[in-house]
Parts: structure tokens; sequence; C-alpha cells
């Protein structure tokens, strides 16, 4: 059995909108169980003929059901309302996490701007806790409406509902590891560790002040205390780049470890923002300078920004991992023909 092109991406679609929508732990089996049905399905609607079109495809997956309905079958003991109300409640507290972030982001900002002290680590402790709070207290809530409103039930849709086929998102797959981004990053991270083990204690400037040369160190005590904690980054960096060179695929243990390499990251960046930016970068020493006086205040104000907007990018890519890793098949679906 085989099938023309559109009816193989069709079914391709197909196969991807109900696996992203299963269990992760039973998603396997019953993808397994799924496939056969559907399979048997095509066979028996075909007939004696060789290749299946989209006008054949699309009469069985109408009576396959959609992805929604199909995957409601194997989900629906699992969940605590219905996915009408899910879907919803999603809506809203997306919309309340924005709000929050965006107050707290603007809190800091203008306190920072203020001159008033900034204490980041609490700022962000503090925001997950309200996040983690209003969570908890819209789920009560959404659970109310589920147990006492009885327009909210469970209404699972017909197998031979009139859905359209051609209207399936299209399948989003990972990317296969880049050869050429993996060596750089082998590259990048022995670079830096060759940099602060040879030559970590020259970082710095050699200034004229009055009639004498003076070295101006440009790393503070915060710094060279988090320089071990940095060598295994970087360690753990060469390892993982070198992992993906070997497997040339995603597997699970390598989408695991890259999201626990951003959470080091993150918390790399959070150390960077306790105490004065003195500490890591001696802006102080630089202000004695009569050539980096100038400059000083506005890198030491620089320093804290750009900290912030790396955390704020490392914190969106673990937000985009951890979506990928639930939401998305680990490999692309095997489709015959």
């Amino acid at each position: 059995m085989t099938y023309t092109q559109e009816a193989k991406e069709m079914l391709e679609r197909y196969l991807w909108n109900v696996e992203r929508k299963l269990p992760l732990g039973k998603r396997k089996d019953i993808m397994m169980e799924i496939k056969s049905t559907l399979f048997d399905m095509i066979e028996a609607s075909a007939g004696e003929e060789k290749k299946v079109s989209v006008q054949q495809l699309t009469h069985v997956l109408q009576e396959m059901g959609s992805p929604d309905s199909l995957a409601s079958g194997y989900t629906r003991d699992q969940l605590v309302m219905p996915p009408q109300l899910i879907s919803i409640f999603k809506t809203v507290y997306s919309i309340v996490a924005a709000v929050l972030i965006i107050v707290s982001g603007a809190g800091i900002v203008i306190s920072y701007a203020a001159g008033e002290s900034v204490h980041v680590l609490n700022s962000i402790l503090s925001l997950a806790s309200s996040l983690i709070h209003a969570f908890g207290m819209m789920g009560i809530i959404f659970l109310v409406i589920h147990r006492f409103n009885p327009s909210w039930r469970w209404e699972l849709e017909s197998r031979h509902d009139d859905w359209n086929p051609a209207s399936l998102p299209k399948v989003e797959h990972m990317k296969p590891p880049s050869i050429l981004e993996s060596a750089a990053g082998i590259l990048f991270a022995a670079a830096l560790i060759t940099l602060f083990t040879v030559f970590g204690d020259r970082f710095g400037l050699t200034m004229k002040v009055g009639s004498a040369n003076v070295y101006i160190p440009a790393l503070g005590s915060g710094f060279i205390a988090l320089i071990p904690l940095l060598l295994v980054r970087w360690w753990a960096s060469i390892l993982y780049h070198g992992a993906l060179l070997w497997k040339r695929a995603w597997t699970i243990w390598l989408r695991i470890a890259n999201l626990v390499l951003t959470a080091f990251d993150a918390v790399i960046l959070l150390l960077f923002l306790q105490g004065s930016p003195d500490r890591f970068i001696r802006f102080d020493l630089m202000e004695r300078t009569t050539e980096f006086a100038p400059l000083a205040s506005m890198l030491r104000s620089l320093f804290t920004v750009v900290i912030i907007l790396l955390l704020a990018l490392t914190a969106y890519e673990m937000i985009k991992q951890v979506r990928q890793f639930f939401t998305k098949p680990i490999l692309k679906l095997d489709v015959p023909g």
C-alpha cells in the first residue's frame, strides 16, 4: 500500500496532531494501537487500489475522528475538567501571568533607575510565588465552575463529526543537531577554559596614574569565586556537544541535558546579580583613573542591564525547551509509502 505525496503529508499531520495530545507515559503504546487501527481502515477503504488518494484518506480520517476527539478517549480519565474548560483556563492564566511578569519587571527597572537597592533574586522568587498562587487560585475557581455549573460537561466529538482533515496544522519537527554549531560550541568552551585557567590572573589594564604605572585588575572577588563553577559549565558544554556530534540526533537524554545546562546558565546569571557589580568587575578602580572615570558609572549600569537581558533570554529558552519536551514527538512519525 502506497500513498500519494499529498495523502502522505495529510496522514503524517494527523498522526502528529494526535500524538502531541497524548500523555507522555503511554504515548508510544497508544500510538501503536491507533496506527494499527487506522492503517487497517485505510487498507479496507482502498480495496484493490495500490495507491491511497487524498479523497480516500479524508473519508477514513473523518470516520476515525478529529485528533482532539480521538486523543480525548485516552486522556479523559486523567483530566479533572473538560478540555473546553482547560483551554479557557490556559488562555486566562497566560494573560494573568503576562501581567504579573510585566509588572514585576517594570518594578525592578523603576527601582534601579531611581537609585534604590534592587534585590533581583528576591524579586524573581516573589514573582514565582505570585505565579504559583495565581495558578492555584484560578485552578480552584475553575474546578468550582466545573462542579456546580451543569453547562460544563464532558462533550466528546462524534467519531463521525464533520471536521476537515485538510485544516490540520503542519508538523513541527525539531531540526537535527547542527554539526557546525556543535563543533563551534566545543571550540568556544575550550577557548574559555584555556583563557580562564592559563590567563585568568592577567585580566586587567596597566594605566598611568601620575608618574607611575598602575595595574588595575578587571575581575573582582565575586567573579573569581565563580570561575570554578564556570569551568564546570564549560566542561559540561564540551561533553554535551560531543554527544550531539556522536549521536547526530535528539535523544530524550540529550534534550534533558540541554534543559539542565540552560537552567545552570540561569543560576550563574542570578549569582552575577547578587551584590554590587563592583564585586565582579572592578568598576570602582576604573573610576580612579583619568581615562576610564567618565565611563565607569555607565559601564556599571550596562553590566546589570546586560545580565538581566541574558537572564530573560535564558528563561525564554527554558520555557521553549520545556514546551517542546512535553508537546512534540521526539522522533518524526513513520508513514508507510
